[in-house]
């Protein structure tokens, strides 16, 4: 073997040696902080400047009981691209409490919330003020939660989809939503309750369909005529 062989095989190795220190080290700093994937309790979990794109490398499923402002003030930006990229799930389908998880944070994007497990959802996406797309948010089939300050706050917020049935008031009137999105938003409001209210910002509906006034904006908003589909 020539010199420059054995210089090529010694450095090799070295990085073998590094890359299984820094592996080592990864392991020995996530299996305590998530209690090697046990960790129920996620409160303030990844809040503050220090978490970011970088330093956000679950190796476990974020498996929520209680998240009371997870992710607030977090530098974290694209939440479910970082969760897929580590092949890691955000489970929230068994907390009972869950509330203004991104809230100041810079995340743009939301995997699934799955909040059926929840009385209250006051509150849940208030003052994420840079998110952008919300895969969907699974509610209760019987509309029966609560839905105060859902979004407000939510400047940058144009993709959301609903799976479940809104049977109480819900404000969008800070959110410049897509089409797709107020659509899915009227769609999953109760056909059946009275005397509630969801309210739309003027821009964004305008922007959506054109105009306040076109037929498809009165035509989708004739399908839950049981509601106040409010735009300021």
């Amino acid at each position: 073997m020539s010199i420059a062989e054995k210089l090529q095989t010694i450095a090799e190795n070295e990085q073998k040696v590094y890359d299984a220190g820094k592996k080592s080290e990864y392991d020995a700093f996530w299996d305590i902080f998530q209690q090697n994937g046990n960790r129920t309790n996620y409160s303030h979990g990844f809040a503050g400047l220090g978490w970011n794109d970088e330093t956000f490398k679950p190796k476990y499923d974020i498996n929520i009981i209680e998240g009371e402002r997870v992710f607030t003030n977090t530098r974290i930006t694209d939440l479910k691209g970082i969760l897929e990229r580590h092949n890691v799930k955000l489970d929230t389908s068994q907390s009972y409490y869950f509330s203004q998880p991104f809230m100041n944070s810079t995340i743009t994007d939301s995997p699934v919330l799955d909040m059926r497990s929840h009385v209250n959802i006051s509150y849940l996406l208030h003052n994420a003020k840079s998110l952008v797309n919300v895969d969907k948010v699974i509610i209760k089939n019987d509309g029966s939660q609560t839905l105060n300050y859902f979004a407000t706050g939510c400047t940058a917020l144009k993709e959301i989809r609903f799976e479940g049935v809104i049977g109480n008031n819900i404000d969008f009137k800070d959110s410049p939503l897509t089409k797709e999105s107020i659509t899915s938003i009227i769609n999953a409001l109760s056909p059946t309750v009275s005397g509630k209210t969801v309210t739309f910002s003027n821009t964004a509906v305008t922007n959506a369909f054109g105009s306040s006034d076109s037929e498809e904006w009165l035509s989708l908003r004739a399908t839950k005529s049981n509601w106040t589909i409010s735009l300021v």
